[in-house]
């Protein structure tokens, strides 16, 4: 495995999953490239059943055991320049890129693995890199029966976009921190844990976390971050109110979240940090939520 302080170096090279590219290379930013790359990362466990000798394998007869990892990459992000990502790390910043790519795509996007040489034949001998998004479990609206999504034109200028504005809102310790923890829920070990993050990211991004008796307060500063109109922010408003007393009853009675719950608090969450990246942060609301100028709220707006 190739020593960690080395992915501080550049360049970096990753291997992405869930999403193929239609051009053999396509420039997002100065220094970035993501181009097509076939790789795939897998792994059985085995079971020994005798103690090794001191130095040596474990002795015969060994047993696979169903599990492990196969990840499905056909796309390498290549970052040969820090002249985008000042006072990121190179590992950061891709993560930063992969975590955009997943907020905008309906796909099982992961950094699968890392290293400072391109994942090609030629370099197979090389050290192979290190795993970085290989948990078991990936939470997310994808299409099923598909293992990869075709990223459009759209969605890769989107990224484009929408790039220089989530690195200069990473400085922001309230997007950095509810932002990470939104991306973080994908990794969860149940959907009722996954949504627990969800809720958390939420409370720190509408700056609620330090409130009592706050549940009136999130649905009506979500609703009016995510509404496309006063109609919809009606709607909303409903729907998240009872999403949220849904949040009390897991952490505080052991209950459990029906998929339809969960598949409507994904999207609505996922919306709300589509805005946040788009149009920036809300701004602190009273109990009538006005907006800042720049977030008239926007849905699931394509900026």
């Amino acid at each position: 495995m190739m020593p960690l302080m080395a992915m501080s170096d550049l360049p970096l090279f990753g291997v992405l999953t869930g999403f193929e590219i239609p051009d053999d290379e396509i420039r997002i930013a100065g220094g970035v490239v993501l181009k097509k790359r076939f790789a795939d990362i897998f792994s059985t466990p085995l079971m020994a059943y005798g103690a090794p000798e001191a130095g040596k394998h474990h002795p015969a007869p060994w047993s696979a055991i169903d599990g492990g990892t196969f990840l499905k990459c056909r796309v390498e992000i290549q970052i040969t320049s820090a002249e985008t990502f000042e006072g990121l790390s190179p590992t950061t910043f891709a993560w930063l890129i992969a975590a955009l790519l997943r907020l905008h795509i309906d796909a099982p996007i992961r950094l699968a693995a890392v290293r400072n040489l391109p994942f090609t034949e030629e370099n197979a001998r090389e050290p192979s890199g290190t795993l970085f998004e290989a948990a078991p479990i990936q939470w997310g609206l994808f299409h099923p029966g598909r293992d990869f999504i075709l990223a459009t034109e759209s969605n890769l200028a989107w990224l484009r976009r929408q790039l220089p504005r989530a690195i200069a809102m990473w400085q922001d310790e309230r997007f950095q921190h509810s932002f990470t923890i939104f991306d973080q829920a994908r990794w969860s070990a149940t959907a009722d844990a996954c949504a627990v993050m969800l809720w958390t990211a939420v409370e720190i991004l509408l700056e609620t976390s330090a409130l009592q008796d706050k549940g009136k307060l999130i649905a009506q500063r979500l609703s009016a971050f995510i509404a496309l109109d006063s109609l919809d922010k009606d709607r909303a408003l409903q729907v998240i109110r009872s999403l949220y007393r849904n949040r009390g009853s897991i952490v505080h009675a052991g209950g459990t979240m029906e998929q339809r719950d969960f598949i409507q608090l994904f999207r609505i969450v996922t919306v709300a940090f589509q805005n946040a990246v788009i149009h920036g942060l809300p701004m602190q609301m009273d109990a009538q939520c006005h907006l800042s100028p720049a977030g008239a709220c926007a849905g699931q707006a394509s900026s």
